[in-house]
Protein backbone atom coordinates (compact mmCIF):
# COMPACT_ATOMS: atom_id res chain seq x y z
CA UNK A 1 0.00 0.00 0.00
CA UNK A 2 2.81 2.39 0.83
CA UNK A 3 4.96 1.43 -2.20
CA UNK A 4 3.22 3.70 -4.71
CA UNK A 5 3.40 6.63 -2.31
CA UNK A 6 7.07 6.07 -1.66
CA UNK A 7 7.74 5.92 -5.38
CA UNK A 8 5.99 9.26 -5.92
CA UNK A 9 7.96 10.88 -3.14
CA UNK A 10 11.15 9.38 -4.46
CA UNK A 11 10.55 10.76 -7.98
CA UNK A 12 9.68 14.21 -6.66
CA UNK A 13 12.85 14.27 -4.59
CA UNK A 14 14.94 13.35 -7.60
CA UNK A 15 13.34 16.14 -9.67
CA UNK A 16 13.94 18.67 -6.89
CA UNK A 17 17.58 17.68 -6.51
CA UNK A 18 18.17 17.84 -10.30
CA UNK A 19 16.72 21.33 -10.47
CA UNK A 20 18.95 22.55 -7.63
CA UNK A 21 22.04 21.09 -9.29
CA UNK A 22 21.22 22.65 -12.66
CA UNK A 23 20.86 26.08 -11.13
CA UNK A 24 24.07 25.80 -9.13
CA UNK A 25 26.14 24.64 -12.16
CA UNK A 26 24.76 27.40 -14.41
CA UNK A 27 25.80 30.08 -11.94
CA UNK A 28 29.37 28.80 -11.67
CA UNK A 29 29.61 28.18 -15.43
CA UNK A 30 28.54 31.72 -16.22
CA UNK A 31 31.31 33.09 -14.06
CA UNK A 32 33.83 30.97 -15.96
CA UNK A 33 35.93 31.11 -12.82
CA UNK A 34 38.04 28.58 -10.91
CA UNK A 35 36.85 25.20 -9.52
CA UNK A 36 34.46 24.80 -6.57
CA UNK A 37 35.71 26.11 -3.24
CA UNK A 38 34.71 25.29 0.37
CA UNK A 39 31.55 27.33 0.14
CA UNK A 40 30.34 25.14 -2.73
CA UNK A 41 31.08 21.99 -0.78
CA UNK A 42 28.95 23.32 2.12
CA UNK A 43 26.06 23.87 -0.21
CA UNK A 44 26.32 20.32 -1.53
CA UNK A 45 26.36 18.93 1.98
CA UNK A 46 23.23 20.89 2.78
CA UNK A 47 21.50 19.33 -0.19
CA UNK A 48 22.58 15.86 1.02
CA UNK A 49 21.03 16.52 4.40
CA UNK A 50 17.77 17.53 2.84
CA UNK A 51 17.73 14.38 0.78
CA UNK A 52 18.48 12.28 3.84
CA UNK A 53 15.59 13.79 5.75
CA UNK A 54 13.04 13.30 3.00
CA UNK A 55 14.15 9.93 1.68
CA UNK A 56 13.37 6.60 3.14
CA UNK A 57 16.27 4.55 4.45
CA UNK A 58 15.66 1.96 1.76
CA UNK A 59 16.01 4.51 -1.16
CA UNK A 60 18.87 3.87 -3.58
CA UNK A 61 19.40 7.50 -4.64
CA UNK A 62 23.02 8.25 -5.52
CA UNK A 63 24.21 11.82 -6.00
CA UNK A 64 27.48 12.27 -7.89
CA UNK A 65 29.47 15.29 -6.74
CA UNK A 66 32.25 16.25 -9.16
CA UNK A 67 35.72 16.66 -7.83
CA UNK A 68 37.60 19.93 -8.09
CA UNK A 69 39.54 19.02 -11.23
CA UNK A 70 36.52 17.63 -13.04
CA UNK A 71 34.28 20.65 -12.23
CA UNK A 72 36.98 23.05 -13.44
CA UNK A 73 37.27 21.23 -16.77
CA UNK A 74 33.52 21.11 -17.27
CA UNK A 75 33.10 24.79 -16.51
CA UNK A 76 35.62 25.68 -19.22
CA UNK A 77 33.33 24.31 -21.90
CA UNK A 78 31.08 27.34 -21.48
CA UNK A 79 33.61 29.49 -23.39
CA UNK A 80 37.17 30.85 -23.32
CA UNK A 81 38.36 32.55 -20.21
CA UNK A 82 37.83 36.32 -20.40
CA UNK A 83 40.83 38.52 -19.68
CA UNK A 84 39.80 41.73 -18.02
CA UNK A 85 42.43 44.43 -18.23
CA UNK A 86 42.99 46.73 -15.41
CA UNK A 87 42.49 50.45 -15.62
CA UNK A 88 46.22 50.96 -15.27
CA UNK A 89 46.96 48.87 -18.37
CA UNK A 90 44.37 50.83 -20.41
CA UNK A 91 45.96 54.13 -19.38
CA UNK A 92 49.37 52.85 -20.49
CA UNK A 93 48.03 51.84 -23.93
CA UNK A 94 46.26 55.19 -24.41
CA UNK A 95 49.49 56.97 -23.52
CA UNK A 96 51.38 54.95 -26.15
CA UNK A 97 48.77 55.78 -28.84
CA UNK A 98 48.96 59.49 -28.02
CA UNK A 99 52.74 59.35 -28.18
CA UNK A 100 52.60 57.71 -31.65
CA UNK A 101 50.13 60.33 -32.88
CA UNK A 102 52.32 63.17 -31.58
CA UNK A 103 55.36 61.70 -33.38
CA UNK A 104 53.43 61.41 -36.68
CA UNK A 105 52.24 65.02 -36.35
CA UNK A 106 55.80 66.19 -35.72
CA UNK A 107 57.03 64.27 -38.80
CA UNK A 108 54.32 65.74 -41.00
CA UNK A 109 54.98 69.25 -39.66
CA UNK A 110 58.63 68.83 -40.57
CA UNK A 111 57.71 67.74 -44.12
CA UNK A 112 55.28 70.63 -44.45
CA UNK A 113 57.95 73.03 -43.26
CA UNK A 114 60.28 71.71 -45.99
CA UNK A 115 57.56 72.26 -48.62
CA UNK A 116 56.95 75.82 -47.35
CA UNK A 117 60.68 76.58 -47.40
CA UNK A 118 60.98 75.25 -50.98
CA UNK A 119 57.95 77.27 -52.06
CA UNK A 120 59.44 80.39 -50.43
CA UNK A 121 62.73 79.88 -52.28
CA UNK A 122 60.88 79.45 -55.63
CA UNK A 123 58.84 82.58 -54.92
CA UNK A 124 61.96 84.59 -54.22
CA UNK A 125 63.50 83.37 -57.48
CA UNK A 126 60.44 84.32 -59.55
CA UNK A 127 59.78 87.79 -58.10
CA UNK A 128 60.92 89.32 -61.35
CA UNK A 129 58.17 87.48 -63.31
CA UNK A 130 55.18 89.69 -64.13
CA UNK A 131 52.55 87.03 -63.43
CA UNK A 132 52.69 84.34 -60.71
CA UNK A 133 52.74 80.75 -61.77
CA UNK A 134 49.70 79.95 -59.63
CA UNK A 135 48.17 80.26 -56.14
CA UNK A 136 50.41 79.38 -53.24
CA UNK A 137 49.34 76.50 -51.02
CA UNK A 138 48.88 77.47 -47.35
CA UNK A 139 48.82 74.84 -44.63
CA UNK A 140 46.54 75.09 -41.56
CA UNK A 141 48.16 75.89 -38.24
CA UNK A 142 45.32 74.63 -36.05
CA UNK A 143 46.16 71.39 -34.16
CA UNK A 144 42.55 70.22 -34.39
CA UNK A 145 42.57 70.40 -38.16
CA UNK A 146 45.92 68.62 -38.22
CA UNK A 147 44.48 65.80 -36.14
CA UNK A 148 41.60 65.47 -38.55
CA UNK A 149 43.95 65.40 -41.53
CA UNK A 150 46.11 62.86 -39.74
CA UNK A 151 43.54 60.23 -40.60
CA UNK A 152 43.87 61.07 -44.32
CA UNK A 153 47.70 61.05 -44.09
CA UNK A 154 48.13 64.27 -46.12
CA UNK A 155 47.89 67.97 -45.21
CA UNK A 156 44.91 69.99 -46.34
CA UNK A 157 45.31 72.92 -48.74
CA UNK A 158 43.48 76.23 -48.70
CA UNK A 159 43.22 78.20 -51.92
CA UNK A 160 41.91 81.69 -52.34
CA UNK A 161 38.54 82.29 -50.72
CA UNK A 162 37.17 83.99 -53.82
CA UNK A 163 34.44 82.39 -55.87
CA UNK A 164 36.86 81.91 -58.72
CA UNK A 165 38.84 79.46 -56.58
CA UNK A 166 36.01 76.95 -56.94
CA UNK A 167 36.64 76.74 -60.69
CA UNK A 168 39.23 74.22 -61.91
CA UNK A 169 39.62 76.21 -65.12
CA UNK A 170 40.54 79.28 -63.09
CA UNK A 171 43.10 77.35 -61.05
CA UNK A 172 44.58 75.88 -64.22
CA UNK A 173 44.89 79.29 -65.82
CA UNK A 174 46.55 80.68 -62.73
CA UNK A 175 48.91 77.73 -62.45
CA UNK A 176 49.81 77.79 -66.17
CA UNK A 177 49.18 81.40 -67.23
CA UNK A 178 48.85 82.34 -70.90
CA UNK A 179 49.79 85.76 -72.13
CA UNK A 180 46.51 87.48 -72.82
CA UNK A 181 46.50 89.89 -75.70
CA UNK A 182 44.24 92.83 -75.95
CA UNK A 183 40.98 92.57 -77.87
CA UNK A 184 42.47 94.74 -80.58
CA UNK A 185 45.47 92.43 -80.98
CA UNK A 186 43.22 89.36 -81.06
CA UNK A 187 41.02 90.96 -83.69
CA UNK A 188 44.11 91.79 -85.76
CA UNK A 189 45.34 88.18 -85.52
CA UNK A 190 41.96 86.78 -86.57
CA UNK A 191 41.78 89.22 -89.48
CA UNK A 192 45.25 88.22 -90.63
CA UNK A 193 44.32 84.52 -90.48
CA UNK A 194 41.17 85.13 -92.53
CA UNK A 195 43.14 87.17 -95.06
CA UNK A 196 45.74 84.42 -95.47
CA UNK A 197 43.03 81.76 -95.82
CA UNK A 198 41.29 83.87 -98.46
CA UNK A 199 44.54 84.38 -100.35
CA UNK A 200 45.28 80.64 -100.29
CA UNK A 201 41.79 79.81 -101.55
CA UNK A 202 42.15 82.42 -104.27
CA UNK A 203 45.51 81.00 -105.36
CA UNK A 204 44.02 77.52 -105.58
CA UNK A 205 40.89 78.61 -107.47
CA UNK A 206 42.52 81.00 -109.92
CA UNK A 207 43.68 79.40 -113.14
CA UNK A 208 46.47 81.30 -114.81
CA UNK A 209 45.39 82.41 -118.26
CA UNK A 210 48.19 82.57 -120.81
CA UNK A 211 47.18 85.29 -123.24
CA UNK A 212 50.22 84.94 -125.45
CA UNK A 213 49.52 84.45 -129.18
CA UNK A 214 49.46 80.82 -130.32
CA UNK A 215 50.38 79.07 -133.55
CA UNK A 216 49.68 75.54 -134.77
CA UNK A 217 51.53 73.65 -137.50
CA UNK A 218 50.34 70.61 -139.49
CA UNK A 219 52.78 68.54 -141.56
CA UNK A 220 50.90 67.00 -144.52
CA UNK A 221 51.66 64.19 -146.99
CA UNK A 222 53.27 61.77 -144.53
CA UNK A 223 53.38 58.02 -145.13
CA UNK A 224 55.31 57.57 -148.32
CA UNK A 225 58.92 57.52 -147.03
CA UNK A 226 60.93 56.86 -143.89
CA UNK A 227 62.86 60.11 -143.96
CA UNK A 228 59.74 62.26 -143.82
CA UNK A 229 58.42 60.12 -140.96
CA UNK A 230 61.60 60.36 -138.86
CA UNK A 231 62.16 64.10 -139.40
CA UNK A 232 58.56 64.99 -138.58
CA UNK A 233 58.62 62.83 -135.45
CA UNK A 234 61.74 64.76 -134.32
CA UNK A 235 59.78 68.04 -134.25
CA UNK A 236 58.09 69.22 -131.02
CA UNK A 237 55.11 67.06 -130.04
CA UNK A 238 52.76 70.02 -130.52
CA UNK A 239 53.29 69.70 -134.29
CA UNK A 240 50.43 67.64 -135.79
CA UNK A 241 51.06 64.92 -138.36
CA UNK A 242 48.57 64.39 -141.25
CA UNK A 243 49.07 60.91 -142.77
CA UNK A 244 47.91 59.76 -146.19
CA UNK A 245 45.80 56.55 -146.25
CA UNK A 246 47.08 53.18 -147.48
CA UNK A 247 50.71 54.35 -147.74
CA UNK A 248 53.82 52.26 -146.90
CA UNK A 249 54.61 54.10 -143.62
CA UNK A 250 51.13 55.25 -142.64
CA UNK A 251 50.57 52.83 -139.74
CA UNK A 252 54.16 52.94 -138.54
CA UNK A 253 54.09 56.74 -138.47
CA UNK A 254 50.72 56.75 -136.69
CA UNK A 255 51.88 54.28 -134.03
CA UNK A 256 55.09 56.21 -133.35
CA UNK A 257 53.16 59.49 -133.10
CA UNK A 258 50.66 57.89 -130.70
CA UNK A 259 53.51 56.76 -128.44
CA UNK A 260 54.67 60.39 -128.33
CA UNK A 261 51.12 61.42 -127.40
CA UNK A 262 51.09 63.54 -130.52
CA UNK A 263 47.86 64.46 -132.39
CA UNK A 264 47.52 62.72 -135.75
CA UNK A 265 45.07 63.24 -138.61
CA UNK A 266 44.00 61.50 -141.82
CA UNK A 267 45.13 63.46 -144.88
CA UNK A 268 42.27 62.61 -147.26
CA UNK A 269 43.13 62.89 -151.00
CA UNK A 270 40.43 64.85 -152.90
CA UNK A 271 40.03 65.67 -156.57
CA UNK A 272 41.80 68.82 -157.75
CA UNK A 273 41.27 71.14 -160.71
CA UNK A 274 44.59 70.21 -162.36
CA UNK A 275 43.69 66.54 -162.56
CA UNK A 276 46.74 65.41 -160.60
CA UNK A 277 46.81 61.82 -159.42
CA UNK A 278 45.46 61.31 -155.87
CA UNK A 279 46.84 57.88 -154.98
CA UNK A 280 44.99 55.24 -152.93
CA UNK A 281 41.91 56.36 -151.00
CA UNK A 282 41.21 59.37 -153.21
CA UNK A 283 37.70 60.91 -153.39
CA UNK A 284 36.31 62.09 -156.73
CA UNK A 285 33.35 64.20 -157.64
CA UNK A 286 31.91 61.55 -159.98
CA UNK A 287 31.60 59.01 -157.15
CA UNK A 288 28.16 58.15 -155.87
CA UNK A 289 27.25 58.56 -152.22
CA UNK A 290 27.83 54.93 -151.24
CA UNK A 291 31.20 54.68 -153.02
CA UNK A 292 32.50 57.96 -151.63
CA UNK A 293 31.46 57.12 -148.09
CA UNK A 294 32.89 53.62 -148.27
CA UNK A 295 36.21 54.89 -149.65
CA UNK A 296 36.43 57.47 -146.87
CA UNK A 297 35.65 54.91 -144.15
CA UNK A 298 38.34 52.57 -145.42
CA UNK A 299 40.86 55.40 -145.42
CA UNK A 300 39.98 56.28 -141.79
CA UNK A 301 40.43 52.66 -140.73
CA UNK A 302 43.84 52.44 -142.39
CA UNK A 303 45.42 55.02 -140.05
CA UNK A 304 44.92 54.15 -136.36
CA UNK A 305 44.45 56.75 -133.66
CA UNK A 306 43.38 59.77 -135.71
CA UNK A 307 41.50 62.68 -134.13
CA UNK A 308 40.39 64.49 -137.30
CA UNK A 309 40.83 64.85 -141.06
CA UNK A 310 41.94 67.48 -143.57
CA UNK A 311 41.95 67.51 -147.34
CA UNK A 312 44.94 66.70 -149.58
CA UNK A 313 44.61 68.86 -152.71
CA UNK A 314 40.80 68.96 -153.23
CA UNK A 315 40.51 72.23 -155.05
CA UNK A 316 37.67 70.75 -157.12
CA UNK A 317 35.91 68.43 -154.67
CA UNK A 318 35.79 70.97 -151.82
CA UNK A 319 33.65 73.19 -154.07
CA UNK A 320 31.02 70.45 -154.48
CA UNK A 321 28.25 70.83 -151.89
CA UNK A 322 26.89 67.30 -152.19
CA UNK A 323 30.29 65.63 -151.87
CA UNK A 324 31.14 67.71 -148.82
CA UNK A 325 27.81 66.80 -147.28
CA UNK A 326 28.60 63.10 -147.59
CA UNK A 327 32.06 63.61 -146.08
CA UNK A 328 30.58 65.33 -143.01
CA UNK A 329 27.95 62.62 -142.60
CA UNK A 330 30.72 60.03 -142.32
CA UNK A 331 32.91 61.82 -139.76
CA UNK A 332 30.14 63.26 -137.57
CA UNK A 333 29.27 59.98 -135.78
CA UNK A 334 32.99 59.32 -135.28
CA UNK A 335 33.39 62.68 -133.49
CA UNK A 336 36.31 63.69 -135.70
CA UNK A 337 37.14 67.33 -136.27
CA UNK A 338 37.67 68.79 -139.77
CA UNK A 339 40.34 71.20 -140.99
CA UNK A 340 39.82 72.88 -144.36
CA UNK A 341 43.23 73.15 -146.05
CA UNK A 342 41.64 75.84 -148.24
CA UNK A 343 43.16 74.81 -151.53
CA UNK A 344 40.42 76.81 -153.26
CA UNK A 345 38.92 80.16 -152.30
CA UNK A 346 35.53 78.77 -153.33
CA UNK A 347 35.65 75.87 -150.83
CA UNK A 348 32.36 75.02 -149.05
CA UNK A 349 33.97 72.47 -146.72
CA UNK A 350 34.09 74.77 -143.69
CA UNK A 351 30.47 75.84 -144.10
CA UNK A 352 29.30 72.22 -144.34
CA UNK A 353 31.29 71.22 -141.26
CA UNK A 354 29.68 74.05 -139.30
CA UNK A 355 26.24 72.99 -140.51
CA UNK A 356 26.86 69.53 -139.05
CA UNK A 357 28.05 71.11 -135.77
CA UNK A 358 31.53 69.67 -136.18
CA UNK A 359 34.63 71.04 -134.52
CA UNK A 360 36.34 72.77 -137.41
CA UNK A 361 38.81 75.44 -138.49
CA UNK A 362 40.65 76.71 -141.58
CA UNK A 363 44.27 77.05 -142.71
CA UNK A 364 45.89 80.52 -142.65
CA UNK A 365 49.34 80.01 -144.23
CA UNK A 366 51.13 77.50 -146.47
CA UNK A 367 54.75 77.52 -145.36
CA UNK A 368 56.53 75.85 -148.26
CA UNK A 369 54.90 76.51 -151.63
CA UNK A 370 58.46 77.57 -152.47
CA UNK A 371 60.89 75.03 -151.03
CA UNK A 372 63.60 77.43 -149.92
CA UNK A 373 64.33 78.48 -146.35
CA UNK A 374 64.16 82.19 -147.16
CA UNK A 375 60.72 81.77 -148.67
CA UNK A 376 59.67 79.56 -145.79
CA UNK A 377 60.88 82.21 -143.32
CA UNK A 378 58.75 84.86 -145.05
CA UNK A 379 55.69 82.67 -144.69
CA UNK A 380 56.56 81.90 -141.11
CA UNK A 381 56.82 85.62 -140.27
CA UNK A 382 53.45 86.08 -141.88
CA UNK A 383 52.08 83.32 -139.62
CA UNK A 384 53.42 85.10 -136.52
CA UNK A 385 51.97 88.41 -137.66
CA UNK A 386 48.49 86.88 -138.02
CA UNK A 387 48.80 85.27 -134.60
CA UNK A 388 49.74 88.58 -132.95
CA UNK A 389 46.81 90.37 -134.58
CA UNK A 390 44.14 87.72 -134.18
CA UNK A 391 45.56 85.79 -131.19
CA UNK A 392 46.24 82.58 -133.11
CA UNK A 393 47.10 81.22 -136.56
CA UNK A 394 47.34 77.87 -138.36
CA UNK A 395 50.01 76.87 -140.90
CA UNK A 396 50.46 73.79 -143.12
CA UNK A 397 53.82 72.48 -144.24
CA UNK A 398 55.22 69.37 -145.88
CA UNK A 399 58.09 66.97 -145.09
CA UNK A 400 60.52 68.69 -147.42
CA UNK A 401 64.15 68.81 -146.27
CA UNK A 402 64.15 72.62 -146.29
CA UNK A 403 60.93 72.77 -144.26
CA UNK A 404 62.15 70.22 -141.69
CA UNK A 405 65.47 72.01 -141.29
CA UNK A 406 63.87 75.40 -140.82
CA UNK A 407 61.21 74.27 -138.35
CA UNK A 408 63.62 72.22 -136.23
CA UNK A 409 65.63 75.40 -135.66
CA UNK A 410 62.94 78.06 -135.60
CA UNK A 411 60.37 76.49 -133.30
CA UNK A 412 62.82 76.57 -130.41
CA UNK A 413 62.92 80.39 -130.59
CA UNK A 414 59.19 80.98 -130.14
CA UNK A 415 59.29 81.18 -126.36
CA UNK A 416 61.66 84.15 -126.40
CA UNK A 417 59.35 85.91 -128.87
CA UNK A 418 56.30 85.51 -126.66
CA UNK A 419 54.60 82.96 -128.95
CA UNK A 420 53.18 79.62 -127.88
CA UNK A 421 53.11 76.50 -130.03
CA UNK A 422 49.97 74.39 -129.41
CA UNK A 423 48.54 71.20 -130.89
CA UNK A 424 45.68 71.22 -133.37
CA UNK A 425 43.42 69.67 -130.70
CA UNK A 426 43.92 72.66 -128.39
CA UNK A 427 43.62 75.00 -131.33
CA UNK A 428 40.23 73.78 -132.59
CA UNK A 429 38.78 73.45 -129.10
CA UNK A 430 39.72 77.05 -128.39
CA UNK A 431 38.23 78.12 -131.71
CA UNK A 432 34.83 76.63 -130.86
Amino acid sequence: MFDPLLRVLKDSQLLFVSTILSLSFSVYASDSGPALDNETAVKVQTIDLLVDKTTDANAELVILIPEKGEEASSSQTAGPELVIQSEQQMEIQEAKIQEIEIQEVEIQQAEVQKIEDAATDDLNKTKSVAQPLGPLLSLPKSPDIQKQNLLLRFPSSNFSESKESDSLDFLWQKTFPVDKKSDQENAWVETEKETRATEEDTEESVVLIDDRPTITIIIDDLGYNRRGMEESLALPVEVTLAILPHTPFSKKTANAATEQERTIMLHVPMENERELKLGPGGLYRNMGEAELKQTLKEGIESVPGISGINNHMGSLLTQDVESMKWVMEVIQPMELFFVDSLTSPNSVALAKALKFNLTTTIRDVFLDNVQEEKAIDIQFQRLLSIARKRGKALAIGHPYPSTMSYLSRRLGELESEGIRLVSITDYVEDAN
